[in-house]
């Protein structure tokens, strides 16, 4: 309702402009494929893949994971379910408490090296939680801190890195192909992560996670030294 109320009041009144002619689906499709011959845009479509496989692998196995937990250890099905609920809680607020900290870094640094150090934090923060001893002990908000880091700065620095990298001419046709970059990540953890769980236990997914943010960030640290031993042909990356 909220967001429904500022776009009403704050949309320019009238129909926008349409284009005469526009491509089709696949034209433009094409365009976002071609941009990828940029080794910089190619980096943020894959990290588009990983971010988002950050963001789905904490609503569908995060919850689950930690209520399990907590009937084993002992708790009936409501207070461990609110308890999981509490943790994921806690990490979205730290997210949100470290967004300005993110924004303020990532626009002082290489857009690449930005992508680099929120793997670092989504990978790390991911892997701590078969590093602790006890998933409900006092470790685990350490751990909630490093992925609430992790989590937002992963889609932030993709973000930031699309925006900088994406084509005046063909820029929607870039973006919607991070979206479905995006899209694609989250289906990946989904069916990946669930079987995963059914073989090795429900925080199988966090290990998948956590191995494709640490892919992520070797190719950041190889588009990095492309891109800086090369510098005269930066434009062409």
């Amino acid at each position: 309702l909220f967001v429904s109320a500022g776009l009403a009041l704050g949309l320019k009144a009238g129909a926008p402009a349409q284009l005469e002619k526009r491509d089709p689906m696949l034209a433009t499709l094409k365009i976002g494929i071609q941009a990828a011959k940029k080794i910089r845009i190619s980096l943020a479509y894959i990290a588009a893949v990983v971010a988002r496989g950050d963001m789905a692998v904490l609503i569908t196995f995060f919850v689950l994971w930690l209520t399990q937990e907590g009937i084993s250890a002992g708790m009936d099905t409501g207070e461990a379910s609110r308890n999981a609920i509490k943790f994921y809680i806690f990490i979205q607020v730290f997210a949100l408490l470290w967004l300005p900290v993110l924004g303020f870094i990532l626009d002082r640094i290489d857009r690449v090296a930005g992508v680099a150090l929120a793997m670092i934090l989504a990978g790390g923060g991911y892997s701590t939680l078969f590093l602790i001893p006890d998933p409900l002990g006092p470790e685990r908000w350490f751990c909630a801190v490093l992925i609430g880091m992790g989590e937002i700065s992963a889609n932030l620095a993709s973000l930031t890195l699309i925006g900088s990298e994406a084509p005046v001419k063909g820029r929607g046709a870039v973006l919607g192909l991070f979206s479905l970059c995006g899209a694609i990540g989250i289906l990946m953890i989904a069916k990946g992560g669930g079987a995963l769980s059914g073989i090795y236990g429900t925080i199988a997914p966090f290990g998948l996670v956590a191995s494709m943010n640490f892919v992520v960030l070797f190719l950041c640290v190889g588009v990095l030294y492309v891109t800086r031993k090369q510098p005269a042909k930066i434009g062409a990356y």
